[in-house]
């Protein structure tokens, strides 16, 4: 009996998502007051908004959060997997990645899990392998059934090319594993693999020590990991490319300098040019011109950044592109006649404007195949003011699809018909018409509401003195303090109270106060002067972890020590959060000890709230507030 209820419970999912798939047209998310919904290309509201969290439809169901957790909607709205992951990410083959008490797995539509063990982290599930993190923070790939094909045991391992990954342990040497989990190079041959083109991948290794971390030799090997070509004891010989479709890849030649313990420094070039697996060259490169691979393909490249597709012999084959800034190709990229002439305008492969300068800027094309570019606003003076413009939108052909009338405009372009944009701080869809079919409500108040997400903000507590970021509200000696608090003498520590603050002047905060009872300077690491402070909270296991990520930067000079000054005290306006999960709440601080050795101290608990993908999803160096929640 149990069996013919489960295969009927199936049925039922299956029909509705077959219904909900046949019925399906393009809905578009809203945002008003917090809550998340659905419109239709025309702007009527399909789904109203109800959402703490929601994610784009795909193959008929959209991930939406309510108390917390997030399950799956039909078009209708209606839930055909409930609300019990604590993050979802939308279908894609009817596939999608879930997340489980910050545990990563896959479902299916009927929400069956794909991977019977846990792992924290996947990535590129295609196919029926996906590679997977183990608790160990060690990489591997497994089927969608749950067999292992490469063991949660390396460093790191490379998406999958041509049917072979790449994996390697930090500081040390390559293999390559094929997707039957058979080792087609073994560890210590090689110490450098390329990913596999068109059958082939380029390895560099140590000729006397082949796993040692330096090259004197180069090499191509083939999908069985043979080596069918190789230069042996030339430092100055240099592999620059894949192999083509063509068989053939880019070299170049050095002079050099030898140094002891296999350091080279190059010197002046030999030689660039076209090679083939037998060691010929086939053709050298054109004095005007710079050799590159691009998709499978070799090209010359011009001053103009055009690329003019070449076989083996370098003979041109009549095939003149651009490359985007996505890495796409394109007969078609922004451009300005004459370095000085300030406009530009969009050019086709034989340089000849399709569309006349007329935009002070560009951004992007974006992955729909569409130019966002923008228009300088003058001052009140008639002057140009680079820090104010609007945006629109032009096809590949040139024609304006989008006059430049707009303060934003969401980076994906029109996609089903409409696109988002912000204009005169009104968010809005509007369609090619440039009629708007949606605009987003004015808040039913402006009251102050505590922060119901599901992700980490990245924190930037500063001292107020060298740039924004988090200032705190006050920043005074102790002795002028005119509060009432009770903090541990001689030493520092952190207080936080429930007592109410604005944080970033628009959301309800607590206050935190930061304070230096010591006679000196506490030195603490630092990313521009901004603390590495968050807050933390307790999971449903009792587990203290951080529902805020640390600052972060791209650039490594931002990392520096900085000091917080003695005799001080600093007043801040944290987060108030909402969520699900009634918790307790702390703050933390990284500091140096006497020794130069980090340590970390906290705060006193409060009672608090929070959503339970802030203990584990951290967007890393952008907090993650949308163009329509603006």
């Amino acid at each position: 009996m149990r069996t013919i209820t489960n295969l009927l419970f199936s049925l039922f999912i299956f029909s509705n998502l077959i219904f909900a798939q046949d019925s399906y047209k393009p809905l578009f998310k809203i945002y008003e007051n917090g809550l998340y919904g659905y419109i239709d290309s025309t702007g009527a509201v399909v789904i109203p908004p109800k959402f703490k969290g929601a994610g784009e439809f795909s193959e008929g169901l959209a991930p939406v959060r309510e108390n917390g957790y997030y399950g799956y909607i039909d078009v209708t709205g209606k839930y055909v997997l409930p609300a019990v992951y604590d993050y979802a990410e939308s279908f894609k083959e009817g596939l999608a990645k879930i997340y489980i008490d910050g545990n990563a797995n896959i479902i299916d539509k009927t929400g069956k899990l794909k991977i019977n063990f846990i792992t924290t982290e996947i990535k590129n599930y295609t196919g029926s392998l996906v590679k997977v993190r183990s608790s160990e923070n060690n990489w591997g790939v497994v089927k969608l059934n749950g067999n292992i094909i490469i063991d949660t045991i390396y460093n790191q391992i490379s998406d999958m090319s041509e049917g072979i990954y790449i994996v390697n342990n930090y500081n040390g040497p390559f293999a390559a594993i094929n997707s039957n989990g058979n080792m087609i190079v073994p560890f210590g041959v090689y110490y450098d693999i390329s990913e596999f083109h068109n059958g082939f991948s380029v390895v560099n290794w140590n000729s006397e020590n082949p796993g040692e971390n330096s090259r004197s030799s180069s090499g191509i090997i083939d999908l069985k990991g043979r080596l069918i070509f190789s230069r042996v004891n030339a430092p100055g010989f240099l592999i620059h490319s894949p192999v083509s479709e063509d068989s053939v890849f880019i070299v170049k030649e050095y002079y050099y300098t030898s140094y002891k313990k296999n350091i080279i420094s190059l010197d002046s070039m030999k030689y660039s040019g076209i090679m083939d697996f037998n060691g010929n060259l086939t053709a050298k490169k054109p004095d005007d011109f710079k050799l590159q691979y691009m998709n499978g393909k070799i090209y010359y490249r011009d001053s103009t950044d055009r690329y003019f597709q070449i076989n083996k012999e370098g003979k041109l084959t009549g095939n003149i592109v651009f490359r985007d800034d996505w890495n796409k190709i394109s007969s078609y990229k922004f451009a300005r006649k004459g370095k000085d002439s300030g406009k530009y305008g969009i050019i086709d492969s034989t340089l000849k404007f399709i569309l006349e300068p007329s935009f002070d800027f560009y951004q992007m094309m974006n992955k729909n195949f569409q130019f966002i570019f923008g228009s300088y606003i003058n001052d009140t003076y008639g002057e140009t003011d680079r820090f104010k413009y609007t945006l629109g939108i032009s096809d590949l052909n040139g024609n304006i699809i989008l006059r430049p009338e707009y303060d934003q405009i969401d980076y994906k372009g029109f996609f089903h018909g409409l696109v988002l944009v912000r204009k005169s701080g009104k968010t809005m869809y509007i369609n090619k018409e440039m009629k708007v079919v949606w605009e987003k409500k004015i808040p039913e108040t402006d009251k102050a509401q505590s922060l119901d997400i599901d992700y980490q903000l990245m924190t930037w507590f500063t001292d107020g003195k060298y740039n924004s970021g988090w200032i705190p509200l006050y920043n005074t000696n102790i002795d002028d303090l005119q509060e009432d608090l009770s903090y541990i003498d001689n030493n520092i520590s952190l207080l936080l109270t429930k007592d109410k603050t604005l944080f970033n002047n628009k959301n309800k905060g607590n206050t935190l106060y930061l304070i230096n009872d010591c006679d000196w300077h506490i030195s603490v690491p630092g990313v521009d002067n901004a603390l590495y402070m968050v807050l933390q909270a307790k999971d449903k296991f009792g587990n203290w972890k951080n529902i805020e990520a640390f600052p972060s930067s791209t650039c490594g000079n931002s990392y520096n020590d900085t000091k917080i000054r003695y005799k001080s005290i600093r007043k801040y306006s944290v987060p108030e959060y909402s969520g699900e999960l009634k918790t307790k709440i702390r703050a933390m601080l990284k500091i140096y000890d006497e020794n130069k050795k980090i340590k970390y101290i906290y705060s006193n608990e409060i009672e608090g709230k929070v959503n339970p993908a802030q203990f584990w999803r951290n967007p890393g160096l952008f907090n993650l507030q949308s163009l329509l929640e603006r």
